[in-house]
């Protein structure tokens, strides 16, 4: 039941009193004593002059019944008001006795419902206790924490009971009993803590282990005491889980039961005043409860104390360059990638499904140019060389790339370099050669043009892809079910396991202990399913939970069925994500 924590809030509380079984089952018995009223109320007789009764009956009748879908909230004192008038007033006829006895009602299934908030909320803080003892006793970083967190107040309680027992009392007997009891303690702590040495010592006289064994014997008082705290919540959870048992197992309510429940007489303002001093005591948890806020923080204001104006001036005066670094680091950051990293691939990939043909690497014109220099050039090196010039052979050769036309001359004239270098022939064929080198890398960067517009639009959704995923990891990373909700599903499923194993009286409590543990558990396991079951089954869920705890005070096949199907239907729920 790791659910309950310290301080649950109002709403939650106010959940707890509308949706448990016990409060179901009362506000079916009001309901039920509703219809007998009003059917009495319609069958008797009213007399023309009515009498004390019948005036305060109005009164009292008036006050429980103004809302019947949700059970009245009234408040002790005002139900307490209306005994007292009830036990100064003396029937004179069968209906005030008649109004008597229904107002007696009223104020038993009124009173239960309070005696049982009260138990449900007390159970709930020692829960909250047994939890909190736990956990510090699971760990040794907890058992320190309390250490350092109680510190202050062991050290005042040790010097206010010292100077108490030696300066303000009278006895000079007592005092000397008072120092030869303080000095055996101590003498028992010394020898205690020589025996645990003395056990990790070896032949030698070394002690073996870690050095720092001796920090554990404050830490063995520390699980003592803690260890006392959890027997002491325990047993009086005990208690009440027994009366919340035998609640349950006693529906409908009577003042015999409320008697029974208080140990007190069945008399009706002795009863709700021992529900009202009931309902304010706190003594129950008070001695168990865990260290108060102050306790808990006490090294943290100390260091608020002594650091906390000096950091706070820093800070004040290095506001501007805080605020520029957090403009810079963040704000520049996010915005940049929004726009640069977003909005912008977005847009050139829309530019590119426009079929805009802004990404190129080379112009058809400049390919065009070349191709017709080439053709030019081989054109007139031919005619000036008395070869038999076919333009058109020549403008599909050169378009191919085949420049066997003009490359016959120059093998000539290789074979005379120097003559053709004077007379200016190879020279010009290398030149001509070059510019169809040129022409090949035109065309070669032509194609890888043609080839990137063809997967312009694979590259502009790769441009945006890294973003995207970025936008959407951080999306889901908001959006996702975090450990706590995970968690939170894990405990639903020990808790509901909890739920089985009490309705098939698996442990070895009695009867009425384990119907209270079983009451509480479906308390815990309705508040934790409350974001985790769909609202639409909320309704539906409550039924079969309030049930299961009918169901189990009275019949254990029925509880068990009524198990079976919580798990078929709910359980897929629990299990969702983990």
């Amino acid at each position: 039941m790791s659910f309950f924590q310290l301080g649950l809030p109002a709403k939650t509380l106010r959940e707890i009193r509308a949706t448990n079984t016990i409060s179901a089952r009362l506000h079916d018995q009001l309901n039920k004593l509703h219809e007998e009223t009003a059917f009495f109320l319609q069958t008797a007789q009213a007399p023309e002059d009515p009498t004390e009764i019948q005036q305060l009956f109005q009164d009292f009748y008036f006050l429980v019944a103004a809302k019947t879908a949700k059970f009245p909230e009234i408040h002790l004192s005002k139900l307490k008001a209306f005994a007292l008038k009830l036990d100064d007033l003396t029937p004179t006829s069968e209906i005030d006795s008649a109004l008597i006895h229904l107002v007696d009602r009223y104020l038993v299934v009124l009173g239960a419902h309070e005696l049982a908030n009260s138990l449900i909320y007390k159970t709930i803080v020692l829960t909250s206790q047994s939890n909190y003892w736990d956990d510090v006793k699971s760990s040794t970083y907890g058992k320190v924490c309390f250490g350092v967190q109680t510190l202050p107040y062991r050290l005042y309680d040790f010097t206010s009971r010292g100077v108490n027992n030696t300066v303000f009392s009278q006895s000079q007997s007592g005092i000397v009993a008072r120092i030869k009891s303080s000095f055996y303690a101590l003498w028992n702590t010394f020898s205690k803590m020589a025996a645990q040495t003395a056990a990790h010592l070896n032949r030698n006289f070394v002690l073996r282990g870690s050095k720092l064994r001796f920090l554990k014997v404050p830490l063995s008082y520390i699980d003592t005491e803690i260890k006392e705290k959890k027997e002491a919540v325990q047993a009086q959870l005990d208690i009440h889980y027994g009366q919340l048992g035998l609640f349950i197992n006693s529906l409908p309510v009577d003042i015999e039961l409320l008697g029974k429940l208080l140990e007190c007489k069945p008399e009706r303002s002795e009863v709700l005043q021992k529900i009202e001093d009931n309902a304010e005591s706190t003594s129950e948890y008070k001695a168990t409860r865990p260290p108060g806020l102050v306790a808990r923080y006490w090294p943290v204001l100390l260091l608020l104390v002594k650091y906390g104006p000096s950091t706070t001036t820093s800070i004040y005066q290095n506001r501007l360059a805080i605020v520029d670094w957090i403009r810079l680091n963040l704000v520049d950051t996010v915005v940049g990638f929004w726009k640069n990293w977003v909005v912008k691939p977005v847009w050139d990939m829309l530019a590119i499904l426009r079929s805009d043909d802004t990404m190129t690497i080379t112009s058809k014109e400049s390919l065009q140019s070349d191709l017709n220099s080439l053709e030019r050039m081989v054109t007139d090196f031919m005619k000036d060389n008395g070869m038999t010039v076919n333009l058109e052979q020549v403008h599909r050769e050169v378009a191919q790339g085949d420049l066997t036309v003009m490359m016959s001359q120059y093998e000539k004239e290789i074979k005379t370099p120097y003559k053709s270098i004077i007379q200016g022939s190879l020279i010009r064929s290398i030149l001509i050669q070059i510019q169809k080198t040129k022409v090949d890398g035109a065309i070669a960067i032509s194609g890888i043009d043609k080839l990137l517009k063809s997967q312009q639009l694979l590259f502009g959704m790769l441009s945006v892809s890294p973003s995207l995923f970025i936008l959407y990891q951080a999306n889901s990373a908001l959006h996702r079910e975090g450990y706590s909700s995970k968690s939170q599903r894990i405990m639903c499923l020990k808790s509901l396991n909890s739920v089985g194993a009490l309705v098939n009286r698996e442990g070895q409590d009695d009867k009425l202990i384990g119907d209270g543990k079983l009451f509480v558990e479906t308390i815990n396991l309705t508040l934790l399913s409350r974001k985790i079951i769909p609202s639409k089954l909320q309704e539906d869920w409550l039924r079969d939970l309030n049930e299961l705890m009918v169901a189990s005070a009275e019949d254990k096949e029925r509880a068990s069925r009524a198990v079976e199907r919580i798990w078929s239907m709910y359980s897929p729920f629990f299990r969702r994500g983990i």
